[in-house]
């Protein structure tokens, strides 16, 4: 597993199959280079990801970037875990979640906790790993 950190909370872990992305929110890259290693996540990321998975903890500015919804286009089987306070898109794939709430993907187990700010933490298990 490759783990990335997408500047302020934002991080992403990838293996060969999943791409997960949590609190994605700058998309402008330091010294113009768009990929992981420089905190920026593109659509192409997904490309050849079978599981893909995007979580938002709550709507501030530096937790949520609403150009995580244009990343479907490339990959229409991203799940988004999202707090109930982000407004989205609306699907089978959008999941609006509220503290101390459970749900179980094919693949991956997610539990929500509560937050020091607003929205919510994630406990997520994907392998036999709990992140």
């Amino acid at each position: 597993m490759k783990i990335y950190h997408l500047y302020h909370s934002g991080v992403a872990l990838e293996t060969d199959d999943c791409l997960m992305v949590f609190d994605y929110y700058q998309d402008s890259p330091e010294g113009g280079v768009r990929e992981k290693t420089a905190g920026v996540i593109s659509a192409k990321d997904f490309s050849n990801k079978e599981q893909a998975y995007v979580f938002v903890s709550h709507s501030h500015g530096d937790h949520f970037n609403p150009v995580i919804f244009s990343w479907q286009e490339e990959n229409p089987e991203i799940q988004y875990i999202l707090s109930s306070d982000v407004s989205g898109g609306k699907g089978e794939n959008y999941h609006y979640l509220d503290e101390d709430q459970k749900i179980d993907l094919p693949e991956i187990s997610i539990r929500t906790l509560g937050s020091t700010d607003r929205g919510v933490s994630f406990l997520v298990e994907y392998e036999g790993k709990k992140i």
